[in-house]
């Protein structure tokens, strides 16, 4: 059930993207791998990957964007095979064909480990891309092994017989030079106040190449250093949420630091999961937050109800103030909706012209 939903999902994504004109068809098993051609690249300045240089690797193509619901579930599975096959000379490469100025910020606050290019509407039609995610394995001479969706069985099955059978003859990133590049950018997020941006930084560190005494060390042992009060404070507030029962708030805080600093030698993460953990087991929290979930829908309706009314729709308005109050009855948006109803069944004309219809129609 769980692949079928996915599956239907994926339509959705599908059909968005099947009104660019003048696809090509997409590469095939033994097929050359097409030029990636994109505007911009992100999360690269660790690595220096040239994409009009791949050959020597074994390389990832993933098309995706970030309004893709699908695309998101499979960014965790990337981040590990990026993780687990990078020392093996593997090389993933997410292509949205969106511009660098909304898929910037979207990896800073989802994090994607992995070399992201944007602007790739070339790419995009180069590839044939008609649904995302679209995934394709290209082994170290530069020829297409397999092309589907990144969480199918036979994704990695595919990445390991590439390795296998073309044994990459380059690796990405590693070393000093590596770890060089990625403590200044860290240290410029910083200086810049950026912690999200240092954050996505540190998790490419290359840690076999960073011995004690090392120079790299104490520049680590620094950064760390001025993160580290960043997430106390984070945690420190949502455990003051939890006190004050603002159970949402404090989870979404105690996520926040128990994911972002995951790794990095900074022990309240691991305090931080281990108080998520517990409130994912709390009654009272998963109480809380349907009942938050609820006010936000119900606010919705009720926002979607008062632009109708303001357009004169009053039937329109009506009937979804009615559904808001049978669907959230405990809500604030069903207190303020319940009294535009009663509003509008105070009005003689507006109970002949639409009331009595609405009602005959609940058989009531």
């Amino acid at each position: 059930m769980k692949r079928a939903f996915a599956s239907s999902v994926a339509l959705l994504c599908t059909a968005a993207l099947m009104t660019s004109s003048a696809m090509a068809r997409p590469p095939k098993k033994g097929d050359k791998l097409p030029a990636v051609r994109v505007t911009d690249l992100h999360n690269n300045d660790e690595y220096n990957v040239d994409l009009n240089d791949l050959e020597g690797y074994v390389v990832v193509v993933e098309f995706w964007a970030t309004w893709c619901g699908p695309c998101k579930r499979s960014i965790p599975h990337l981040n590990e095979l990026h993780h687990e096959y990078a020392d093996d000379g593997v090389v993933i490469i997410g292509v949205s064909d969106e511009p660098s100025s909304k898929v910037a910020p979207f990896i800073k606050t989802m994090p994607m480990d992995y070399i992201v290019a944007s602007g790739g509407g070339q790419a995009n039609k180069d590839f044939g891309i008609r649904g995302i995610p679209h995934a394709f394995v290209v082994d170290a001479k530069g020829i297409v092994q397999w092309d589907g969706h990144p969480q199918d069985s036979g994704f990695e099955k595919a990445i390991e017989k590439a390795l296998k059978d073309t044994p990459p003859t380059r690796r990405l990133g590693g070393g000093p030079e590596h770890n060089e590049r990625v403590l200044a950018k860290a240290e410029a997020n910083l200086k810049a106040g950026d912690i999200d941006g240092a954050l996505v930084s540190l998790r490419r560190l290359d840690h076999d190449s960073i011995p004690e005494g090392e120079g790299h060390a104490a520049r680590l042992r620094s950064v760390r250093g001025q993160l580290e009060p960043v997430a106390r404070s984070k945690f420190n507030v949502a455990m003051e949420d939890v006190k004050a029962q603002r159970y949402v708030e404090a989870m979404t805080a105690l996520e926040y630091v128990a994911t972002k600093f995951k790794g990095l030698s900074i022990p309240v993460a691991d305090q931080a999961a281990e108080q998520l953990k517990k409130l994912e087991n709390d009654p009272a929290v998963l109480k809380a937050k349907r009942s938050a979930a609820n006010e936000k829908l119900a606010a919705n309706m009720l926002k979607r109800a008062t632009k109708y009314a303001a357009a004169d729709e009053h039937e329109a308005a009506y009937r979804k103030m009615l559904a808001l109050v049978d669907k959230y009855p405990d809500t604030a948006a069903a207190v303020k909706a319940r009294a535009q109803v009663a509003e509008y069944e105070s009005d003689d004309e507006f109970i002949r012209s639409v009331v009595d219809q609405v009602k005959d129609e609940k058989g009531g």
